[in-house]
């Protein structure tokens, strides 16, 4: 009924879940087998592993929720997360104990009723901050940081992160047309832009701010803030 009340109602990001509590023992004894076995992995699979916590269905507002240091609500599916580690490491380590997890987690989540954008719900959201200064200390006072590997699996890749924390650098900077050829000027109205080559090992996310100024009926900026 709650599920369907958001839904006729036209909530596009809820989600509902019923958990079998007496299952959880055995979910959390298949995720501390599966962290065990990717945790010695993360020398090499480190960016593999950050770029899935980031694009693992998440539930703050918005992607860049890390920014907020240690107040990041940094809430992802934890299914997702881990199918999308298992597709991003080429020499996936945990095969046998993913398979586990899934049965465990089928048991475990006993119905789940996701809106629209949240297709990627598979029934259990867990803490996963991407960045070291994301993490907030008070989380492993939790019961279930005491009890499970999970804590230590994403903090794995923190210490992967400060070794390869090179700036960026961009490369060459060019106008081009709708099929990325490269041209003299931009036309209005014809998918023209701007290309820029980056390239980097720390990096999960290139974001393009475009801004414009209309002279009427009033001023338009671009999504985070209007020139000083």
């Amino acid at each position: 009924a709650y599920d369907k009340f958001h839904k006729d109602d036209g909530q596009r990001s809820t989600t509902l879940s019923a958990l079998d509590l007496t299952a959880f023992d055995n979910v959390n004894g298949k995720l501390n087998a599966l962290a065990d076995k990717l945790v010695p992995a993360m020398p090499k699979a480190w960016s593999a592993v950050t770029k899935s916590y980031f694009y693992a269905e998440q539930y703050a507002e918005s992607r860049d929720d890390f920014r907020g240091g240690a107040e990041a609500l940094q809430s992802v599916d934890l299914m997702d997360a881990l199918k999308k580690c298992r597709s991003a490491m080429p020499d996936f380590p945990a095969e046998a104990e993913y398979r586990d997890l899934v049965q465990a987690m089928d048991r475990f989540v006993i119905a789940s009723g996701n809106s629209d954008r949240r297709r990627m719900s598979n029934g259990v959201a867990v803490y996963a901050p991407v960045i070291k200064d994301a993490y907030n200390a008070d989380y492993q006072k939790l019961a279930f940081a005491k009890v499970s590997h999970w804590p230590k699996l994403f903090q794995s890749i923190y210490p992967e992160q400060a070794k390869n924390d090179q700036p960026p650098k961009f490369g060459k900077i060019e106008l081009v047309d709708a099929d990325e050829k490269p041209v003299a000027a931009l036309k209005p109205l014809c998918g023209s832009g701007l290309s820029i080559e980056v390239e980097g090992k720390n990096m999960v996310w290139v974001r393009h701010m475009p801004g414009v100024r209309d002279r009427w009926p009033a001023p338009r900026y671009g999504p985070e803030h209007p020139p000083a």
